[in-house]
């Protein structure tokens, strides 16, 4: 576990609201709409194109993405695995954006890793700390061939961002982007992002934790892993939304862009916070799942998954 490298007046992508409790004598309550984003941008590496998921022109798609996304306050990404590809959305942000952002990267690849966790966070807010983790559990080669998981040094990130300096309003976001291949990793990665949720998070702060899970919503089934996600990140004291339910309108699962349905719902934004003692309070307004088609690109859309988009009102 070792702190992010932290690069400031970089564009900021994802975007969320709060709210805080009832404010001091003689001092004023604040209200701000933010925009959240959580998108797999399936920048892969051109050796992985061949068996992990083609997706044609990445140079372009990089650059369109960060046009679509340059617009909201906090954006989530996963996936973006090529450094090439990657340094091509970061810069475009750059450009697009009207102030500076800060750019918070997931964990880097070790030893046994032949890429990162191609994790990225920007954000229009200051961070007050940073911390990543790497899984210990993944799908390797003998049992997962070229697709296996363990081949990215997948993880996990935290950015405790500053919301208001005269307040000291604040919130806890957390990126992940969990296995894809095996249910018992998938399992044990659960386990270790719920304790990494636990150890980095301050119990008076909103939590919003949000990214490529690669797990179906299944919320009728106890034992599924969906259940014991929320369940882990769940207590007496706190609640957990799972914004993805509040879809009224367009595609309800995100695997799939260019499917009329979406596929299935795998990449989320879930909101926490203890309504008693929180000094910033989140309010969801709306959940969009944006498909991002674009006739550019071979396939159809900028990428295989559909981005997920939230708006938040933050009262403190």
């Amino acid at each position: 576990m070792a702190n992010s490298t932290i690069i400031r007046n970089l564009t900021f992508v994802a975007a969320i609201g709060l709210s805080v409790t009832t404010p001091a004598l003689g001092q004023q309550s604040q209200v701000k709409n933010i925009s959240v984003v959580a998108y797999n941008v399936h920048l892969l590496p051109k050796v992985a194109l061949k068996f992990a998921g083609k997706r044609s022109n990445s140079e372009y798609r990089a650059q369109a993405i960060a046009a679509q996304l340059a617009q909201h306050e906090i954006v989530g990404i996963s996936e973006a695995f090529d450094k090439t590809y990657s340094r091509t959305l970061i810069n475009e942000l750059q450009k697009q954006s009207k102030s500076g952002l800060l750019m918070v990267k997931g964990p880097g690849r070790t030893g046994r890793h032949l890429i990162g966790s191609g994790l990225l966070l920007f954000s229009r807010f200051p961070a007050l700390e940073t911390h990543t983790t790497t899984y210990d559990h993944a799908s390797r080669f003998l049992t997962s061939g070229l697709k296996a998981d363990g081949f990215a040094a997948k993880g996990a990130l935290h950015v405790r961002l500053q919301l208001d300096e005269s307040s000291g309003a604040s919130v806890d976001c957390f990126l992940t982007h969990l296995e894809s291949h095996s249910e018992e990793a998938r399992g044990d990665q659960i386990r270790q992002f719920a304790r990494f949720v636990t150890e980095h998070a301050d119990d008076s702060v909103p939590r919003i934790l949000l990214g490529d899970f690669n797990i179906e919503a299944d919320p009728a089934d106890s034992e599924s892993q969906y259940c014991k996600l929320l369940g882990l990140l769940t207590d007496a004291n706190r609640t957990v939304v799972d914004a993805g339910q509040a879809i009224a309108t367009g595609p309800v699962g995100t695997s799939e862009a260019t499917v009329d349905g979406g596929g299935r719902r795998i990449d989320y934004i879930l909101l926490s916070q203890k309504q008693a003692t929180s000094s910033v309070r989140l309010d969801l307004l709306r959940t969009q799942h944006l498909r991002l088609l674009d006739e550019n690109v071979e396939e159809g859309s900028l990428s295989d998954h559909s981005a997920v988009r939230i708006v938040l009102r933050a009262d403190w």
